[in-house]
């Protein structure tokens, strides 16, 4: 199911948190160089700097593809955005700057804006809420309702040894009925070792016989295949052994027909070779670019300085680990994104190409 509502809401979730991701990793950095301020704060801010705008990025991504996990994580994360943002809304502190010394003597000046921040934020997140609890995204993310099958064994939960003796009992005797859909039924047999078959009209009741049966007549089975033109009678009874009365009644007046062969593959598409020129193409611009990014990350590792990478020439210099260590750890990790970035998508083109030249 695809909702324009929900789609739209997780690029807008997607976006936002791409740009907290870059704060978080900035205080990663600034956190991991023990830079200023690094140690002031507590877990709670440094969970919620650094890991939260990933974490929501990724949430956002699984409202695309339909995750659960992911709806309710924000389900959570924005209830407590109302919460807290509620809270501001009806008890604002006061407006005027505070000012607190920390253990290390060093005064820090908080300036709140009362509730002219805190009002957007609440009403934005009552609204992403009211979404997400619309009934056409629960029925996205609620998992479906195991169907019931209208048989004496619906009440029975066989586990897999069950499943496996069931299996076995028919390889041994050689045939199996069933349930096709919701009225038909299906008759098969063994035939060094597959399993040839024909359906059985039915149809489903509400009474205390669920189903009815419709038996081909004397005339119209001859319309079966071979193997199961004269053999009318068994068919039946064992058809009757296993659907058997008061659950289930017979009748006469159903289609003779064969059970419909598997649908036959797709066939595919061979890779021309211009197709083929263009993928060695891309796969050669990704794994260049690779190995140029595992480059720059080793020497930058090795000589503990780095280019800092800008397109403006006036920002563009070498980063002294020990002089600017934030700014050289950003570009460590640019770097191994790009390069890590350009060999899965390398490995991903590989894999989508392989199947097609096999076949």
């Amino acid at each position: 199911m695809r909702c324009k509502r929900l789609i739209a809401i997780a690029w807008l979730i997607m976006s936002s948190s791409a740009l907290g991701s870059c704060i978080s990793l900035f205080a990663f950095a600034n956190w991991l160089v023990g830079g200023y301020g690094s140690q002031s704060g507590s877990w709670f801010e440094w969970v919620s700097i650094v890991l939260g705008p990933p974490v929501t990025f990724l949430a956002g991504l699984g409202l695309l593809r339909h995750w659960r996990p992911a709806w309710l994580y924000l389900i959570v994360l924005l209830f407590i955005a109302v919460a807290v943002q509620g809270w501001n809304v009806l008890l604002p502190p006061p407006g005027g700057p505070i000012t607190t010394v920390g253990p290390d003597g060093v005064p820090t000046t908080t300036f709140h804006s009362g509730s002219s921040e805190a009002l957007p934020i609440l009403v934005v997140s009552i609204a992403l809420l009211a979404v997400l609890f619309s009934a056409k995204v629960r029925a996205t993310f609620t998992p479906p309702a195991a169907p019931v099958e209208e048989t004496k064994a619906a009440a029975i939960t066989l586990t897999r040894g069950d499943y496996d003796a069931v299996a076995e009992r028919e390889i041994d005797r050689g045939w199996r009925v069933g349930h096709h859909g919701r009225d038909l039924m299906y008759y098969e047999e063994s035939n060094g070792g597959d399993w040839r078959g024909i359906q059985i009209d039915g149809e489903m009741l509400t009474g205390r016989a669920h189903h009815v049966i419709y038996f081909a007549s004397a005339e119209s089975w001859h319309s079966y295949p071979e193997w199961a033109r004269h053999r009318r009678d068994p068919i039946i009874t064992r058809i009757k052994s296993e659907f058997a009365e008061p659950d289930y009644e017979y009748a006469e007046g159903g289609t003779a027909r064969a059970t419909p062969p598997p649908p036959a593959p797709a066939p595919t598409k061979a890779m021309t070779s211009s197709e083929l020129r263009a993928l060695l193409c891309y796969l050669a611009i990704l794994l260049s670019t690779m190995v140029f990014m595992a480059w720059l990350v080793t020497t930058g590792l090795q000589r503990d300085e780095t280019y800092w990478p800008s397109k403006r020439h006036t920002q563009q210099r070498m980063l002294v680990h020990r002089s600017e260590p934030a700014m050289y750890w950003t570009s460590m990790a640019i770097y191994s994104g790009v390069g890590l970035g350009s060999l899965v998508l390398a490995a991903c083109l590989i894999r989508w190409s392989l199947p097609e030249r096999k076949k």
